[in-house]
């Protein structure tokens, strides 16, 4: 570890133990060996694992023990006077610490272990811990045979005790009062006399002991680059609201009368000249309603509903979010950051317009008891976000064999759940995921078919330029602008209709010719059906051999990858498709996989039968 270079202006009448304490408060043990778990932390862990467990997904190989080893070591490095002010539920739980491992290998024992772990996170809580947690520190500090680097753990202890009790750590939070209280700097400010050590050293107990205010906070965002269909957009606890219709735009009578009262409209005035600098003409306001939260965290709770919502319903966006925020918590006035001049995001080429850049639309999606779920902390909305994001991350991945590699987790977590002791993912995942990938990629294949009939028309835009409109009227239907969905029924008919225009032996005559085989006979539905299922064995066969040669460690061929990368991901979207799914509607996991399984039986039966394919594959059409 390094020691912190901040410099402060005066202090020189500390002890030079507190004066490194106060110099490295702000990195909150951020520089404590890699190795080292807070304390609360490791709980967390613990928690996620043993839920988890509860479900089924139990811990393989040896990372119950390695997971046993880190909870050892975390609350082997918590200070003795935290220790004692944690009792009895510390010593209780350090007792039972060699039954763990055995435990989690159950439902039942990895319940008891939960039950376990949420008492002393609880204990943890109490006032008196932090404030011993802070005299470990300080003695620490002082004891010239403790080494830096169980100093920066015992300050990193202090941070996440402090945190779950509330409290904001940094940025303008709680490490910087109490580096403000050691410095004495009101006496300085004010040349008074200084301050006693002793009584600097009580009121950062104080600091600590004390109870963050619980408040009803609304917390305010911007965008740069954002532009809305309407003039507001609201899901449960979050409102997006064009610039311009702030605040008039709530008074009685006009656009926004439906969404009030907001109380802190009230006090307007306060929050105006840092919301009427902003630069640019493309500017939405975000609000996210937080009622009863802990007003210090309320900014960073926000900021993660938000960024979270945003990065799930459209991670292509262009909306650029501003670093600053604005707080109301009750009183006359906004609390907050200034927003930073976000000029340089506003972009040269002029902005997209709503309807085609996507992300009011794609808003929409999410249900406002979901968005208050995610606001609320549940569980299994947290988790849904996080398999989500997890796809995205994915995505971004820049080289084929981490995201193959990475791809197969949010199959092995989320469908562990219905797998058996004997089954292996593969096999899970041919049970689940055949389905939905074969009625996604002929859904794709039959868009791309319906391109083929009007791209590859010769002389679409001279002697064939009427044709060329009757035929895309044909097979395809715009519900909304910027989006167009295929017309199956149409798409059936172009071949017998328009064929004669095409040139048969082309590249875009070929699709044409099978997709409308394929929408017309019974029998050839049947053998794309099949040819794409056994796409998908050979697929998830490659899958599994590339993710396991790279994690062993063997050499993958690049062009090998390739062919699986879109195919992981794909499959990867689907599982935290049905997490969201399972957290907006409380429905029991995996339901509509399993639906969307039976129901692809039922439509080849209906075809074996004779049925017509548009009616059986695309009854919505």
């Amino acid at each position: 570890m390094r020691p912190s270079t901040t410099v402060f202006a005066h202090g020189g009448d500390l002890p030079v133990h507190l004066w490194d304490l106060r110099s490295q408060l702000v990195s909150g043990g951020a520089q404590a060996p890699p190795d080292a778990m807070g304390l609360v932390s490791a709980l967390e862990e613990l928690g996620h694992v043993c839920a988890s467990a509860a479900s089924g997904r139990f811990l393989r190989g040896k990372d119950p023990a390695s997971l046993v080893d880190d909870l050892g070591r975390s609350l082997a490095s918590v200070g003795s006077r935290t220790v004692s002010a944690a009792a009895p539920e510390f010593a209780d739980f350090r007792s039972e610490m060699n039954r763990v491992s055995p435990r989690l290998r159950s439902a039942e024992g990895a319940r008891a272990v939960g039950l376990a772990s949420d008492s002393l996170a609880a204990s943890l809580c109490r006032s008196e811990v932090a404030v011993a947690a802070w005299r470990d520190l300080v003695a620490a500090f002082d004891d010239q045979d403790v080494s830096p680097g169980t100093c920066e753990t015992l300050m990193r202890h202090l941070r996440e005790l402090t945190e779950l009790r509330g409290h904001l750590w940094e940025p303008q939070g709680l490490a910087s009062r109490l580096q403000s209280v050691l410095g004495d700097d009101l006496a300085h400010a004010s040349a008074a006399a200084t301050t006693p050590v002793e009584e600097r050293l009580a009121r950062c107990e104080e600091l600590i002991a004390a109870q963050p205010p619980l408040a009803d906070c609304a917390v305010w965002f911007v965008f740069a680059n954002a532009d809305l269909t309407s003039s507001h957009r609201q899901i449960g606890p979050l409102l997006f609201v064009a610039r311009d219709f702030v605040p008039d735009g709530f008074a009685p009578g006009r656009a926004l009368q439906d969404v009030g009262p907001l109380p802190e409209l009230a006090h307007w005035e306060d929050a105006e000249s840092s919301l009427t600098q902003l630069p640019g003409e493309h500017v939405v306001l975000a609000r996210v309603w937080l009622p009863g939260t802990y007003a210090d965290q309320a900014p960073r709770k926000a900021r993660i509903v938000l960024e979270s919502l945003l990065e799930i319903a459209n991670p292509a966006s262009s909306w650029n979010l501003y670093e600053g925020y604005l707080v109301w918590s009750g009183g006359d006035h906004f609390w907050g950051s200034s927003f930073l001049d976000v000029a340089q995001w506003e972009r040269e080429s002029p902005p997209v317009g709503p309807d085609f850049e996507g992300t009011d639309r794609a808003l929409t999606d999410f249900t406002g008891e979901f968005v208050q779920r995610l606001a609320d902390e549940d569980a299994a909305a947290l988790e849904a976000v996080e398999d989500a994001r997890w796809t995205i991350a994915l995505g971004r991945a820049a080289d084929a064999s981490q995201r193959v590699a990475l791809g197969t987790r949010a199959l092995e977590r989320t469908l562990g759940i219905a797998r058996a002791n004997d089954e292996s993912w593969v096999e899970v995942t041919e049970r689940f995921l055949k389905a939905p990938w074969v009625r996604l990629t002929l859904a794709n294949e039959m868009f791309d078919a319906a391109l083929a009939a009007t791209n590859g028309l010769p002389g679409r835009h001279t002697r064939n330029a009427a044709a060329y409109r009757e035929i895309h009227d044909l097979v395809f239907s715009q519900s909304e602008p910027g989006r167009r969905s295929v017309s199956h029924s149409g798409l059936a008919t172009v071949q017998a209709s328009y064929g004669h225009l095409s040139e048969p032996d082309s590249f875009a005559g070929r699709i044409v010719r099978e997709t409308c085989a394929t929408l017309t006979d019974p029998h050839a539905a049947l053998l794309a059906l099949a040819a794409l299922e056994a796409r998908f064995d050979r697929l998830l066969a490659r899958t599994q051999r590339q993710r396991n040669a790279l994690i062993h460690g063997t050499r993958p061929a690049r062009a090998v990858l390739e062919t699986i990368d879109g195919f992981v991901r794909t499959l990867n979207a689907y599982m935290a498709q049905e997490s969201l799914r399972t957290a907006e509607t409380g429905q029991s996991p995996l339901q509509q996989l399993e639906r969307w399984r039976v129901q692809a039986l039922a439509q080849r039966q209906r075809l074996e039968e004779g049925e017509d394919p548009v009616e059986v594959l695309f009854p919505d059409s």
